[in-house]
């Protein structure tokens, strides 16, 4: 699983050239407790989908998260190279597109 997020920082490690606002502390602290969960719960829905894998939007209606909650997670795990982003497209419930996400096998980046 990602490494753990103990500190502002470590969630927003990719954006260390710009200083974090006061009001992302905050916010970090108030979720960061809940993240492990999040990210594992997210992570259980993806591999139920298999192959054919999960929208934002699947797996919103999967797990019963906010969009916000789920898209900040998902970000997360693309980041920490445990979802990748598979190429493939799918209708979201109002007709757009979306990206699907799977679970990246360890051995499959080149």
């Amino acid at each position: 699983m990602s490494k753990p997020v103990d500190t502002v920082e470590d969630l927003f490690r990719w954006s260390s050239e710009h200083p974090i606002a006061d009001t992302s502390r905050s916010a970090f602290d108030s979720i960061k407790d809940k993240i492990g969960k999040r990210h594992a719960t997210i992570m259980a829905y993806v591999d139920e989908c298999q192959s054919y894998g999960a929208t934002l939007d699947e797996i919103c209606v999967g797990t019963g998260m906010l969009v916000q909650t789920a898209s900040a997670r998902i970000r997360e795990l693309v980041q920490g190279l445990e979802l990748i982003d598979t190429g493939k497209r799918r209708n979201t419930r109002t007709g757009k597109k979306a990206r699907v996400y799977t679970r990246l096998i360890k051995g499959e980046m080149s």
